[in-house]
């Protein structure tokens, strides 16, 4: 996320939780930084593990608990990475705990009916059938649909540009981008192969456990979409999650337009892998095919 003030909220930081208070540090070295600020809102609470949790309240304590804490989000959501969530931690009970009520955002009566069922219960096989009505996929009446090939990631994309997949493992997202690399730049030259962030290489996992860094080779194409997956230069949008263009090769990295609308050279860095080893890896990854953690603090404009 990129951090933001402006002129019409000079005074505002946007950021990452982790970015914010520099949780990738000694935590001792961190206890000054929520002294700062007057009010600090964290969104997703229900995604925070319990020793995010535990760690932003021991900053509030050495802030003398001045500032307005203020967590906002559910418990209806994927939990955190470690399977915890905030109300695991001891201190929950030391929150003020207000229900809100009125959706601000859905304006769609029939959307809001599927929020708040998907919210509150597992849908009844019936209640399933009526969330899917009018829902469809573009394969769905062809034989050996389930088997998708470059053909039809083509077909699906020629539709829905803007789709996202979804896939339920680590290797059929990577195997969704291996296609639609296929099917979008078939007929077009490949620019380079970059050693790319070792977590988008599934061969690197077993199940969920990763054991072992070997970076992911990527073909680099002219106008293909990327994803920067490492926060390297925030004020110029070279942020985790920022979607971007490629534009061409240069002798040092990738250059692309994000959409930001900046353009920045996506070069190699350097970060310790649990294997206490340093690797060189391009902080990027492809678009099209991604895993529900990846998508659940985002709103795309269309899944599949």
């Amino acid at each position: 996320m990129q951090r933001v003030g402006g002129a019409r909220h000079p005074d505002l930081d946007i950021d990452t939780v982790h970015g914010m208070f520099a949780l990738h540090k000694q935590e001792l070295s961190t206890a000054d930084m929520m002294k700062i600020y007057d009010m600090a809102i964290i969104d997703e609470v229900g995604q925070l593990p319990t020793w995010i949790f535990d760690r932003l309240l021991r900053l509030w304590d050495a802030a003398d608990r001045r500032p307005a804490l203020v967590f906002v989000g559910d418990f209806c959501q994927l939990t955190g990475a470690d399977g915890t969530t905030a109300r695991e931690s001891r201190r929950w009970s030391e929150m003020h705990i207000m229900n809100l009520h009125e959706m601000r955002r859905c304006k769609c009566d029939r959307l809001k009916w599927k929020l708040q069922l998907l919210r509150s219960a597992t849908p009844s096989g019936a209640q399933l059938k009526q969330i899917l009505r009018g829902h469809r996929a573009n394969l769905r009446g062809k034989a050996g649909a389930n088997r998708l090939d470059a053909e039809q990631i083509s077909a699906i994309l020629k539709e829905t540009p803007k789709t996202t997949f979804v896939t339920i493992s680590r290797k059929g997202s990577a195997r969704i981008n291996q296609l639609a690399l296929r099917a979008l730049f078939r007929d077009d030259s490949i620019l380079d192969w970059i050693p790319c962030d070792p977590q988008e290489n599934f061969n690197n996992f077993w199940r969920e456990t990763q054991v072992d860094a070997e970076p992911f080779w990527m073909p680099v194409h002219q106008s293909m979409r990327v994803t920067i997956t490492r926060n390297a230069d925030k004020e110029h949008g070279f942020v985790n999650g920022m979607g971007a263009t490629v534009q061409c090769m240069r002798r040092s990295g990738v250059q692309v337009l994000t959409d930001h609308g900046q353009v920045l050279l996506v070069h190699p860095i350097t970060h310790e892998t649990w294997m206490a080893s340093a690797e060189e890896r391009q902080p990027s990854r492809c678009v099209w095919g991604t895993v529900p953690h990846s998508t659940r603090s985002k709103v795309p404009l269309c899944l599949t």
